[in-house]
């Protein structure tokens, strides 16, 4: 069970730590929609050993502004962002996969460092319009049949080459 405090206190969602016994037993993902369209969402901590957020697990959650990720966080599912058009702070730097659409409408994201992307799904950034990405694109898959980070992903943002620790 996950304790959040009142919706009109609005505190921050804190997801529980993880327990030997769970992440010997594989469990290290946030499942698809747990939270989504959660408008009371301010803040989004989410603790060391979890590796993956489902698909659409904050789909919409549309007042969310900062989300803290742990250096174990590699996955980030389809739509798990989408539609967090308040989102202005995340730490994506040790995320390698993300799904399509996962930060579409995201409009408030400024710079983000996807140097340890291995693979962006088509339209992650769409609409992401003040965003400055910094990516090593020659190591990426980038799906841009319908916009990854370049083909029009990030829209007006702005694309530039990182180099990897």
């Amino acid at each position: 069970m996950i304790t959040c405090g009142s919706r009109s206190a609005q505190l921050p969602l804190r997801i529980p730590d993880l327990t030997e016994e769970k992440i010997l037993a594989g469990l290290t993902e946030i499942k698809p929609s747990a939270f989504q369209k959660s408008s009371w969402i301010r803040e989004i901590i989410i603790p060391e050993g979890y590796t993956k957020i489902g698909e659409r697990v904050f789909f919409k959650c549309i007042n969310v502004v900062n989300v803290t990720l742990p250096s174990t966080m590699k996955h980030i599912g389809p739509q798990a962002f989408e539609g967090c058009r308040k989102l202005q702070n995340i730490n994506l730097d040790h995320v390698e996969i993300f799904g399509q659409e996962s930060f579409k409408n995201c409009g408030k994201l400024s710079t983000l460092n996807l140097t340890r992307a291995v693979t962006i799904g088509a339209a992650a950034f769409n609409r992401c319009y003040q965003a400055r990405i910094v990516s090593n694109s020659n190591r990426v898959d980038i799906g841009v049949e319908r916009g990854g980070v370049e083909g029009g992903g990030v829209d007006r943002g702005e694309v530039e080459r990182g180099e990897v620790d």
